[in-house]
């Protein structure tokens, strides 16, 4: 596991990994975590960032953000995602949009969930919408709980932007707002309504991502300025935070 984080030794992969291994530390304080790097490893262990929280406050129109960069990978359509009123927002007029955008930073463990508050949708049509977690850093690819407002939820596995189902609709329709999330856990994915279970499904397929994001798609032509609202991203990995730790070595006592 180890390696598959190191790639190929690129410096944000190193770094990937070097979090990895506090994330392992963390949950089992004893390991010897020397046994199983690389032959030659000289990297310490980091400390994990357990939880990234986008508040999407910034200006109408403005780059997705502030508080991280975040990498569109759209794969039709010309219907981006913006901001309004320091919200995610979902503009456009004809094009048949479906995409998504990824957050550039990471979280410590594969095992990641995201959530994200559903505020508006202006559309009674089939437009789909959701976070994204167990996503990678390269490619559109993780899993994703999808709402299709008012017929219910349903999971999909994400690969470089093409969508496959992992379960039929279920839960029905929705009020506004409602806090979605997406569960990776090995292999069972769960999907959520306000941290009540809507649908679960295990899947193998996709076993490493650390990122997360938001997928957005539709599969009508419609024109309605900001048709879609959304908020308060989250992805989190669940490792619970703790201060660094010293070994102080008192010699000539």
């Amino acid at each position: 596991q180890v390696l598959a984080q190191i790639g190929t030794g690129s410096a944000a992969e190193v770094k990937q990994a070097r979090k990895y291994l506090g994330g392992l530390l963390r949950k089992q304080p004893g390991l010897n975590w020397r046994e199983i790097v690389p032959a030659g490893w000289s990297e310490e262990p980091l400390l994990p960032e357990t939880t990234l929280n986008e508040t999407f406050n910034t200006s109408d129109g403005g780059t997705i953000g502030p508080v991280y960069t975040w990498t569109r990978r759209w794969n039709a359509g010309t219907d981006y995602p913006s901001i309004y009123s320091n919200q995610l927002a979902w503009v456009g007029t004809y094009s048949y949009p479906n995409g998504g955008i990824v957050a550039d930073a990471d979280v410590s463990s594969s095992d990641n969930w995201a959530d994200i508050d559903y505020k508006q949708q202006n559309y009674a049509g089939s437009e789909y919408f959701g976070p994204v977690c167990r996503c990678s850093s390269s490619a559109l690819t993780g899993y994703t709980a999808l709402e299709v407002p008012p017929y219910g939820q349903q999971l999909w596995k994400l690969v470089a932007g093409a969508l496959t189902s992992l379960t039929s609709l279920t839960g029905g329709g929705i009020s506004f707002p409602t806090t979605i999330r997406v569960k990776a856990n090995g292999s069972t994915i769960t999907g959520y309504r306000n941290g009540t279970s809507v649908a679960s499904v295990t899947n193998t397929d996709l076993t490493t991502g650390t990122r997360g994001g938001v997928y957005f798609n539709s599969s009508f032509l419609f024109p309605a300025p900001n048709r879609l609202l959304a908020d308060n991203w989250q992805l989190t990995d669940g490792i619970t935070p703790a201060a660094a730790t010293r070994t102080i070595l008192l010699c000539g006592l």
